[in-house]
């Protein structure tokens, strides 16, 4: 009921009137509006109370509030009766609906990662009703993810958290869509709350030495080549790390001194594919240019590198590898015979890094700076360029479109890339000077347990 100064007008359901403030001999008149009831429960009695959902708006005549009335009743019917009778939600419980609903659509990589939010979401709210959620309540949530504690002792970064955000949302969308068992649930309430400022990545690089160094190092404690081959192909070719996971060995040119760089090789869900188009490449265009396909310089260190790679997976497989098989695989992979995971690269390269900055450390050097494997390239590209090399010839080699270049009618229309690259590569055949064992030589650090059963020669490349 409206408040004690409006007065009901008889033969009127739902319209009421009161003398106007600013002119006490006309009135103003108030139409209510009820769209039913809905029980809820009452936290403090234990019970189930009903509670009447209705819309009020006032007008200046009674003309206007009966045909605003017929208007509404026109569309939504006339009073409706109860709906959307629930008992109390726990968070939990409303959670594992939409876990179990998801579970076969997700990756395997997915459930891990959704697991873990999920740990935190279950931590955090339990038995919380997930219609009284807050967007208050969803920042504190955000806040309380930042701090360590018993069961989380690793905060989290307002990236990570902008994914949770992510994850509420899909949550939040999922409710909405069953009213009738999970109630009026928005998922506004969780865009509108604030996850932080993420900070813009900046990458860092190494400088050559520093490359040459984690070069000697791997050659000498590591004894799967897999990680001498990421090193070789993101620091001194430059290449992306879905173009690492996809080289072939028969991209390999070796008389020409190139890389051909024709595909990559991504996850998608629990399989791998094999995309024979680069980044921002047209699969069906006509030219190698369209489908961004490209040469990469192939220097004289990165092909012994190559080679010792090649002699090793020939000595796991038990049979040389042929032009369809992949360059870069891990030796758990060659021995048990599947296909390694191409996201695993990135965690590859770190554990790398741990592994060398403790070696470093124990020999009384400075640890190397942290990378990312997406720096390497990073770091080969700002070589060239800080060392000379033309601009052209580095655009070429990495892959990039040069924008300087497409407003010149000369380079846009007239240039043609001829391919070649003896520019950067007496850069880094001058540059590298790090002694490479040759396959003819024992590349096994453990010759006790380790024997070469193909005797393979370097002329057979």
């Amino acid at each position: 009921m409206p408040s004690k100064d409006w007065e009901k007008i008889e033969g009127k359901h739902g319209i009421y009137r009161r003398k106007r403030k600013s002119d006490p001999s006309k009135y103003e008149y108030l139409c209510v509006i009820s769209f039913g009831y809905t029980e809820e429960y009452n936290e403090k009695t234990g019970k189930m109370r009903k509670k009447e959902n209705r819309s009020q708006k006032i007008f200046q005549t009674l003309k206007e509030a009966e045909g605003y009335q017929g208007l509404i009743q026109k569309g939504r019917g006339k009073v409706q009766k109860t709906v959307n009778v629930s008992k109390k939600l726990r968070f939990d419980e409303c959670y594992q609906d939409f876990y179990d609903f998801h579970l076969n659509v997700w990756s395997a990589q997915n459930t891990e990662r959704n697991n873990s939010y999920g740990k935190r979401l279950l931590a955090y709210f339990t038995t919380k009703d997930p219609r009284k959620i807050t967007t208050l309540d969803v920042m504190e949530f955000f806040e309380w993810c930042r701090e360590p504690h018993e069961l989380f002792p690793q905060p989290l970064s307002n990236k990570t958290i902008q994914k949770i955000k992510g994850y509420m949302i899909q949550m939040w969308r999922w409710w909405k869509l069953d009213s009738n068992r999970y109630g009026e649930i928005s998922p506004q309430i969780i865009r509108d709350a604030d996850h932080g400022k993420i900070k813009k990545f900046v990458p860092n690089t190494w400088k050559v030495e520093e490359i040459i160094e984690a070069i000697d190092y791997t050659l000498k404690n590591e004894d799967d080549y897999s990680r001498i081959c990421l090193l070789g192909l993101a620091g001194l070719g430059g290449l992306r790390r879905g173009e690492i996971a996809g080289l072939q060995w028969g991209d390999i040119l070796w008389d020409k001194h190139l890389i051909d760089v024709q595909r990559q090789r991504t996850q998608r869900n629990q399989g791998y594919e094999i995309f024979q188009w680069l980044k921002k490449g047209d699969p069906e265009g006509v030219t190698r240019a369209d489908r961004k396909q490209r040469y990469a310089a192939l220097p004289d260190k990165l092909a012994d590198i190559l080679r010792l790679v090649y002699r090793q997976q020939s000595y796991y497989m038990g049979r040389k590898p042929t032009a369809t098989d992949f360059v870069y695989h891990i030796r758990p992979a060659m021995i048990n015979g599947y296909l390694d995971n191409p996201r695993k690269i990135d965690s590859a390269f770190e554990q790398l890094q741990v592994r060398m900055n403790k070696v470093r450390m124990k020999q009384c050097k400075a640890p190397l700076p942290r990378l990312r494997l997406h720096d390497l390239r990073h770091s080969n590209i700002s070589a060239l360029l800080n060392d000379g090399v033309s601009i052209v010839s580095v655009a070429a080699n990495s892959g990039h479109v040069f924008p300087e270049l497409q407003r010149i009618t000369t380079t846009r229309v007239y240039w043609h890339d001829d391919d070649k690259r003896e520019d950067i590569l007496d850069y880094w055949n001058e540059k590298l000077k790090i002694d490479i064992k040759t396959p003819d030589q024992d590349i096994y650090k453990r010759p006790n347990t380790i024997t070469n059963r193909l005797n393979l020669r370097s002329d057979e490349l």
